[in-house]
């Protein structure tokens, strides 16, 4: 399946969360970045809000040209947006390495 041109308006940047020592016995995380890529989100987006833990938790599926490497658990980052996306499953619908479908969650914990 072809896409349209300019249907890949978006630019999603694949990488992996780093946990690095802040010298008092804690760490911070940081996004390392791995590859970028056009891509787009799908319009199936689903949210589970889970009172009890007071998390919204947010499904989206995104598709984007192939790239070799990418994984359930990498993150990613939409545009130049901050937050952050775990990838849960990847697949390559024509199995030819032309395009990758993958689904990716947030976690908004809410205060």
């Amino acid at each position: 399946m072809t896409n349209k041109i300019g249907s890949y308006r978006d630019v999603i940047h694949f990488g992996n969360i780093v946990k690095e020592s802040d010298g008092m016995g804690g760490y911070t995380e940081s996004f390392s970045e791995v590859c970028s890529v056009r891509g787009r989100a799908i319009t199936s987006a689903s949210e589970i809000i889970n009172d009890g833990d007071k998390r919204n938790i947010y499904n989206y599926t995104f598709e984007c040209r192939f790239v070799d490497g990418i994984k359930p658990d990498m993150v990613i980052k939409l545009n130049s947006e901050s937050q952050m996306w775990t990838i849960k499953n990847v697949i390559d619908p024509s199995g030819k390495r032309e395009r990758l479908k993958f689904e990716a969650q947030r976690e908004v914990k809410r205060v």
